[in-house]
């Protein structure tokens, strides 16, 4: 990559290929997704960082995992991407291995073939956790992708995402950053569908900037969080998809991309805003969408707010928390006649006994207590 004056790289949300748009991506008709002014953007743009939520496969067997579905694109989506060069892909998230080793590897050999960059998954450790580094007209971009762990990610032999391990991803990223003038850090991490970080994924963020990122990026929330500058970098919580024609709540229905302008100067970060339409999205013109941006970015400045929207929510969510995933109920009769008729007495009754409310508490508390579910669950093959 050679630029003598600015360098300009776009980051963006997830892209997955849906029923819906099969046609657009197989014949890699960019602008019947993007319109005619994003298509622009990226056209004029020295790199291309988006997130592809899953993998590129026509076949292949499901992950057997619990409390999202499986996706996957099919094969003939490279079309797509090839038209978004020079692009980078990150698939540090929870779905890559959805379609388990051959989903990675499909989607390796479309990359690879293609000569699409890639970072935060790969077929072994090495390539898993390596950063990629390329090199521009100002100097050294460094990019390093990790996500929260889910089935995805791997901290063993075998191929995966890159999972945040907080023994060593800082130590990881403080490495990249001296082998580079301008480190980019992705973070596939926060809670989906919410617009603001909690109060552990904000401390974590402002760790990565003190151990060198310039740019932390969450991706996974599905909506437009909020974003802070912490020691002069940028921290963003939440960007939304760029295409991922699968929901019509309302988070999904406007994203932006990330405009980095590096130059001999301070980099420039701006906000590229833009909304659903029909099987893609259009630039948006809407002054509400950064509008409320900078209203939120406003509000995680106080830590009593951060704490207190994150305890509304995880009351909000009791019942997903608590019923579906530490009691493992799945019956959604049972759990409206829970709601409507008995007033939700299965909250109730888990959370009424003390014994049992500090028993889960510490299990989930103390380290190595987690360690010892966490290696009984596998060696039962989960």
């Amino acid at each position: 990559m050679e630029n003598n004056g600015e360098t300009t790289i776009i980051i963006g949300g997830d892209i997955v290929q849906t029923e819906s748009n099969y046609k657009e991506f197989s014949q890699g008709e960019i602008k019947s997704l993007f319109g005619e002014q994003l298509t622009d953007i990226l056209s004029k743009s020295d790199l291309n960082i988006f997130n592809l939520e899953a993998p590129l496969t026509n076949t292949g067997e499901k992950l057997v995992k619990a409390g999202s579905p499986n996706l996957k694109s099919a094969e003939e989506s490279i079309h797509l991407l090839k038209k978004m060069n020079p692009l980078v892909i990150s698939a540090a998230n929870n779905h890559i291995l959805d379609y388990k080793d051959k989903g990675i590897l499909n989607t390796l050999r479309l990359l690879e073939k293609t000569n699409i960059s890639h970072v935060g998954f790969g077929r072994n450790e090495n390539e898993i956790k390596a950063p990629l580094f390329l090199n521009t007209g100002n100097g050294i971009v460094g990019i390093y992708a990790c996500a929260e762990n889910e089935f995805t990610t791997k901290h063993f032999n075998g191929m995966g995402a890159n999972g945040f391990d907080p023994f060593f991803t800082f130590d990881y990223v403080e490495e990249t950053r001296k082998q580079c003038e301008f480190l980019i850090v992705l973070f596939h991490g926060g809670r989906e569908n919410y617009r603001y970080p909690s109060p552990d994924l904000k401390k974590i963020a402002e760790r990565l900037v003190d151990k060198g990122a310039d740019l932390v990026v969450f991706q996974h929330s599905h909506c437009i969080g909020c974003y802070e500058e912490y020691k002069g970098k940028m921290i963003v919580y939440g960007q939304g998809n760029t295409v991922f024609d699968y929901s019509e709540q309302e988070g999904w229905k406007t994203g932006m991309w990330i405009r980095v302008v590096l130059s001999c100067h301070k980099p420039e970060i701006t906000f590229i805003p833009f909304e659903k339409k029909g099987k893609g999205i259009c630039a948006s013109d809407n002054p509400n969408i950064l509008k409320d941006l900078e209203e939120r970015s406003q509000k995680i400045k106080h830590k009593e707010f951060v704490q207190q929207e994150w305890d509304k929510l995880c009351i909000e969510q009791e019942e997903t928390l608590l019923l579906r995933g530490v009691l493992g109920i799945r019956s959604r009769i049972l759990l409206k006649l829970n709601r409507t008729i008995f007033r939700n007495i299965m909250q109730k009754y888990f959370t009424k006994s003390t014994y049992r409310r500090k028993m889960l508490y510490n299990f989930l508390r103390c380290e190595s207590i987690r360690e010892s579910l966490i290696t009984l669950l596998e060696d039962k093959n989960i």
